[in-house]
């Protein structure tokens, strides 16, 4: 294992102070130099690796070097991003280059979007195997959940705001294979509603925009068992006023706080790049999705599932502490079982269609749980039992 970044003194500054913490493996760990626009550096550590796991963002700004260095070397290359200006460019020069090489290029490994990524597949292939039926729609709602905000994540959504992406990238199915041939998406349901299988309000998700497109390009890449899936996110709140007050919060942090950004930082009101929340708020997070799919058998007959992919309280942030944990597993996927692999055959992938099932014990090993129950009725699926 070794650790790269962009100065060599500050790398080495890390590993230090993994060493200090007691991490197992830290003394033994490499240092590797690299600037994401020195196109050597970048194919001098790219091909030293099995798998390059990528964390700098916004990688509308440096990721593609980064992503074609491990392509040309035959790496298999990870991030974290849920940039989708950054991931259709990948797409376009990337993914037919890297099937040609059996390279695995595989984005949005962390809370963007494995959850809503391995919770769909789970509702998709438990509804099939259970029940017979082809899985007609998703509804990922988020429940109980504990985790600070990213400056980085703030700093990509702040860079995509100002270069017109939100606009140009704003369709659901823009990563879809295919993309220039889909058809209008469909409308979306009222943004608070009552949401009977799990006798709860609904708000809008923050990250309904990154994870649906995520999702719609497995659909695309899995076409034989998504079919049209149509998928949609949420947030479960407390009452019908709790999910307006949601509604005008999203509001304010898209028309405000990302247009206004120099002055929210000038006043140290939103953390800058590298900047996030405090070490006891990072141990004390957790979060729980709950997946509900929506079936149909070959006689008509509804069928439903429900996936839970979550953590107790103490296990970790989601935006970091898990996101790092669950960037990890997918790595070391690759690397321990790549010939298994159902993505074997390499290309631009989502999480789902590169690791599959194949990740669930993995999320596991991290402290995330995986289930999922499958019914002929919301009850018989567990319907009303969030476990929040």
């Amino acid at each position: 294992v070794a650790l790269a970044g962009r100065s060599r003194a500050r790398v080495e500054a890390l590993r230090a102070e993994l060493e200090e913490l007691g991490h197992p493996g830290a003394a033994e760990m490499g240092v590797l130099e690299a600037d994401s626009a020195d196109a050597g550096a970048l194919a001098d550590v790219a091909g030293r690796a099995r798998v390059l796991l990528s964390f700098a963002g916004p990688y509308r700004k440096y990721g593609i070097p980064v992503a074609r260095a491990c392509a040309e070397a035959g790496t298999h290359y990870l991030d974290i991003s849920g940039e989708a200006a950054f991931q259709r460019e990948m797409i376009d020069s990337l993914h037919e280059d890297a099937q040609r090489r059996g390279v695995c290029l595989v984005t949005a490994c962390g809370y963007d979007s494995v959850p809503f990524d391995i919770g769909t597949l789970m509702c998709v292939r438990g509804l099939r195997k259970a029940a017979g039926a082809r899985c007609k729609a998703v509804t990922a709602v988020l429940g109980s959940a504990k985790g600070g905000v990213s400056g980085g994540t703030l700093a990509s959504g702040i860079h995509a705001s100002a270069n017109g992406d939100f606009t140009k990238y704003g369709d659901p199915h823009v990563l879809d294979p295919g993309y220039e041939r889909t058809v209008p998406a469909a409308k979306p349901p009222a943004a608070v509603r009552y949401f009977p299988f799990l006798g709860r309000w609904l708000a809008p998700s923050v990250m309904e925009k990154v994870n649906q497109k995520v999702v719609y390009r497995t659909r695309g890449l899995l076409s034989s068992e998504y079919g049209d899936l149509e998928y949609r996110e949420s947030s479960a709140v407390p009452s019908r006023l709790a999910g307006y007050g949601m509604c005008v919060a999203l509001g304010l942090i898209g028309g405000v706080v990302l247009r206004f950004s120099s002055l929210f930082y000038a006043l140290k009101l939103i953390p800058r790049p590298g900047e996030g929340p405090s070490k006891e708020l990072r141990d004390s997070g957790f979060f729980n999705l709950h997946v509900v799919g929506e079936g149909e058998t070959a006689e008509g007959e509804k069928r439903f599932a429900h996936a839970h992919v979550g953590c107790l309280p103490g296990t970790g942030d989601p935006g970091y502490k898990l996101t790092a944990a669950m960037a990890t597993e997918c790595a070391l996927c690759l690397v321990e079982q790549h010939d298994a692999l159902p993505g074997i055959t390499g290309g631009v992938l989502t999480p789902a269609s590169c690791f599959g099932e194949l990740l669930l014990p993995k999320l596991n090993a991290a402290g995330i749980g995986t289930s999922v129950k499958v019914g002929a009725s919301p009850e018989e699926a567990g319907g009303h039992n969030t476990d929040e």
